[in-house]
């Protein structure tokens, strides 16, 4: 004999019958899961505008400080491990962590040595030091980042950002994407390495009086297309180097030996 519904609202004893307390409890747990889901696109949502804004200060030109050069490089370090550590438990074989490194590693040294000519720093009016540059690299790290978040909170649910199981919960199509855009975040990492390290040496050699800085935003060299051709001037007992376009060379009064002399100086055409 089955228990009476009636029973569980008998004097007053606020008793709820047991479909009724597992429907509530099934309630809570979804407004709580619904709630946390919608907490987590929040908060990557504003990391994304971070990301912008900090691109678009990288191509109209921001104040310099090592110290945020280093945090930022550190967060975006986090940030792009913890994703791809992620992948791991959702199913991407350990074996690729390899491959990973390794793209990173070659990205960091290429990236290192394209973002000098991509980068210019100058004198602002108050005496600090501002720069810009290096945008496109920016932007290869946030499309990864970008594209990366899509397949968890899309495919996978937001959920999956904040729970890690062995489990495979990847199908063969979502498990090569998810391959895909680490592959690109990985690769968009190793750039944004390559271009603080690289900001953050010039950086010193202008401390140490290597290197010169303008009093206005010099224009960076095209990305695409004929590099310019430039005068390499140095000067030998120093060993100090400028590099001058032909058309800032063609603004100079009088001629380069009234200016330069007694320094002796050595002019040859580089060829970039």
């Amino acid at each position: 004999m089955g228990p009476n519904p009636k029973s569980y609202h008998d004097a007053g004893n606020g008793a709820n019958p047991p479909e009724a307390t597992w429907q509530g409890q099934f309630k809570v747990a979804s407004s709580s899961s619904g709630s946390g889901a919608q907490t987590i696109i929040i908060v990557l949502a504003l990391v994304v505008f971070m990301m912008l804004r900090r691109v678009y200060r990288s191509y109209s030109g921001t104040r310099f400080s090592e110290a945020g050069t280093l945090l930022t490089l550190v967060l975006y370090g986090a940030i792009g491990a913890g994703l791809s550590i992620l992948s791991f438990f959702e199913g991407v074989s350990l074996l690729l962590a390899v491959p990973y490194l390794i793209l990173i590693a070659a990205s960091s040294v290429w990236s290192y040595r394209y973002a000098d000519r991509r980068i210019a720093f100058w004198r602002g009016g108050d005496g600090s030091v501002y720069f810009k540059g290096g945008v496109i690299l920016y932007l290869i790290y946030v499309a990864g980042f970008v594209a990366r978040l899509s397949i968890d909170i899309f495919i996978l649910g937001p959920n999956a950002l904040t729970t890690f199981s062995t489990a495979e919960t990847l199908t063969s199509t979502t498990l090569y994407a998810t391959i895909a855009t680490d592959l690109l975040l990985m690769f968009g990492l190793g750039l944004l390495i390559g271009r603080n390290a690289r900001i953050i040496r010039r950086w010193r050699l202008i401390n140490e009086g290597k290197e010169t800085l303008p009093d206005s935003p010099p224009a960076l060299e095209p990305i695409f297309g004929s590099k310019s051709n430039r005068l390499e001037l140095t000067s030998p007992p120093f060993g100090k180097r400028a590099i001058l376009s032909l058309h800032e060379v063609a603004l100079v009064p009088y001629s380069l030996d009234t200016i330069l002399n007694p320094i002796p100086i050595v002019i040859r055409v580089k060829k970039e």
